[in-house]
């Protein structure tokens, strides 16, 4: 008998014949056959017992694999000019676009097909030709085209204008245009637009973004809490779980900051017939979350509560005013959920102190004018002539390269030839100790909130601290010390923040934000390596690495240029200090060599 569900049962024996031959000899006699009356011409040919069962997915992939067959025009058409070849090849990879279940591409083809004048029947699995080939078809299916010759993009087989080079890429690659008719006929493969060239070379910058690791995201079982019996309407996605949000800003004991709402589960269960949700709630450490487990165990919730009056203004929280009040459920969760930091290279797993990132990391932050600029520099210091790697066309550019990445392998390679970079080692002013460690002990107590500031880059722990806080409840302390230090060092100098790490390590970044150059400071029990290390450009014009020592001291760096941490060793961590000004108050130009500190060493 025929298996329903694909597969074969215990002891029955597999098909002894070709199923896809046998059913392609069927379909040649009845074309249009569906699979189950397929499978049921085999049984009558092919008995179970003494042939095996060809399975219901068999039969249909067999029918899939069917070719088509050309069929003479009822029209008498003059078509000597159509390749038949290419037009079976692309019905050919149709099939396996449809099998791969990659529509787009098998639309693609059937639109050229048909702007061909090739007629498909998928049912019958045949072909035949219903008119000539028009391939001088001139009208424009997008509308993009503009009335003047003498303004926008030409393309290249018409001559025709339009707005960008991104419509005439559309309408090279529209089957429906008669240029596009004639490229989809010939065969040719038409470039990338430039657009899908940007939106590719953005998502691999968000890839080498990941390469130096990624802040930690700390979600340990003590300081998590999961919070139950929420209503459906409660648990709306939209605005990040906006109505969650505000059940916990309202019913949070003061005190308490406003806690990393770490995901929200819609319908998880029923209770007295009605679906309902969860959150998984996480807070800075155990002793914050026992205080909200006191306090909103069994709390009656209510509309009202959460929302004052008149203030549910939306269409879509209209139904919210209605809705019944209920209990909250409370409690510990069960288990750990901590993610470390990602570290995908070995050196960052390597003890040894003083360790780079790899140098197509430290190059990764430029882009691609900049790489360019490098590379022909370099080819001219070994005095030989500059390989092309771009042309002041963006146009040529766009086109002879894949990305980012083939740029900074060629830059790197151009590196790697010419040696290593010159180094210049400075030194940070020493603080003072008492403000020293009035600092580390405040950074070493100091309660991190549940949720890092900045997950692009390899830390343990990132808090930022915005100047314009006027009455911080919960890091005033910090912000006070952070101050003195400033007071100390240059009490002129206006930050708009503050960024504190724990165990930063390599990352290398820019900070495009900064308006002015910034201030490092590290601290901790750490003895050997964890210097700052930022690029810089001598008279010259070539590029070195200024090694910053910060530990214990306070530095003046360009955040501007690549900069990144190098490893270090000792049996405390690395706190680190960052002082920076994003605002347009004082802007100052950008420092070539990177460092600012006059010691020298």
């Amino acid at each position: 008998m025929f298996e329903e569900e694909g597969g074969l049962e215990d002891g029955m024996p597999i098909c002894s014949y070709s199923v896809e031959a046998e059913v392609r000899k069927i379909w040649l006699d009845e074309p249009g056959i569906g699979v189950r009356d397929l499978a049921d011409r085999l049984v009558q040919q092919f008995p179970p017992g003494t042939f095996g069962i060809a399975t219901k997915q068999r039969v249909r992939a067999a029918k899939q694999g069917i070719p088509y067959r050309q069929l003479e025009s009822a029209l008498h058409v003059d078509a000597s000019d159509m390749d038949v070849t290419f037009v079976q090849q692309k019905l050919e990879q149709r099939i396996s676009y449809k099998a791969a279940r990659q529509w787009n591409a098998a639309d693609r083809i059937e639109k050229g097909l048909t702007a061909m004048g090739v007629e498909i029947d998928d049912w019958k699995r045949t072909w035949c030709i219903v008119r000539r080939p028009d391939q001088t078809k001139s009208e424009d299916t997008n509308g993009s085209v503009l009335l003047t010759n003498d303004v926008g993009v030409p393309c290249g087989m018409c001559g025709r204008m339009f707005g960008s080079r991104n419509l005439v890429f559309h309408h090279l690659r529209d089957p429906a245009s008669g240029c596009g008719t004639s490229v989809f006929a010939s065969g040719q493969a038409i470039p990338t637009p430039p657009s899908v060239i940007k939106k590719e070379a953005k998502r691999k910058t968000r890839v080498r973004g990941r390469r130096t690791g990624c802040t930690a995201r700390h979600a340990e079982a003590a300081s998590c809490l999961w919070i139950g019996d929420l209503p459906v309407i409660w648990t709306r996605q939209g605005g990040q779980y906006k109505h969650v949000r505000a059940l916990l800003f309202r019913h949070v004991p003061t005190g308490v900051p406003t806690p990393w709402i770490k995901t929200v589960v819609r319908k998880s269960y029923r209770k007295q017939g009605f679906y309902r949700g969860f959150a998984i709630v996480v807070f800075r450490d155990a002793e914050e979350a026992t205080v909200v487990l006191n306090a909103m165990e069994g709390l009656e919730v209510s509309t009202a509560s959460v929302y004052p009056v008149d203030t549910l203004t939306s269409p879509k929280d209209a139904d919210l005013a209605d809705e019944p009040s209920f209990l909250l459920k409370v409690r510990r969760v069960e288990h750990n959920d901590l993610a470390e930091a990602l570290h995908p290279t070995d050196w960052q797993n390597d003890s040894t102190p003083g360790l780079d990132p790899s140098f197509d990391e430290q190059l990764s932050p430029l882009d691609w004018g900049e790489l360019e600029h490098r590379i022909i520099r370099l080819n001219d210091r070994r005095s030989e002539p500059a390989k092309p790697v771009g042309s002041d066309s963006c146009t040529k550019r766009l086109l002879s390269h894949n990305g980012h990445d083939e740029v900074l392998a060629h830059a790197v390679a151009c590196y790697a030839q010419c040696g290593p970079r010159k180094e210049v080692r400075h030194q940070g002013r020493l603080i003072p100790d008492k403000i020293r460690d009035n600092l580390l002990q405040i950074l070493i107590t100091l309660r991190w909130p549940a949720q890092n500031e900045r997950q692009g880059l390899s830390a343990e722990r990132y808090l930022v601290l915005q100047t314009n806080v006027s009455n911080d409840l919960y890091y005033n302390h910090l912000r006070k010390a952070c101050r003195e230090l400033m007071d100390w060092a240059d009490a002129e100098y206006y930050y708009s923040g503050i960024a504190v790490t724990k165990n930063f390590v390599a990352s290398p970044h820019i900070d495009h934000r900064d308006q002015s150059f910034q201030y490092a400071v590290s601290l901790g029990g750490f003895t050997v390596g964890g210097e700052l290390c930022v690029e810089g450009v001598n008279d010259a014009g070539d590029d070195f690495v200024n090694v910053v020592d910060t530990h214990d001291r306070i530095a003046q760096v360009d955040g501007r240029h690549p900069h990144w941490v190098r490893t270090w060793q000792g049996e405390g961590d690395r706190y680190s200090l960052i002082f920076y000004d994003t605002s347009d108050r004082r802007p100052t130009p950008i420092n070539s060599r990177g460092v600012l500190t006059d010691s020298q060493y």
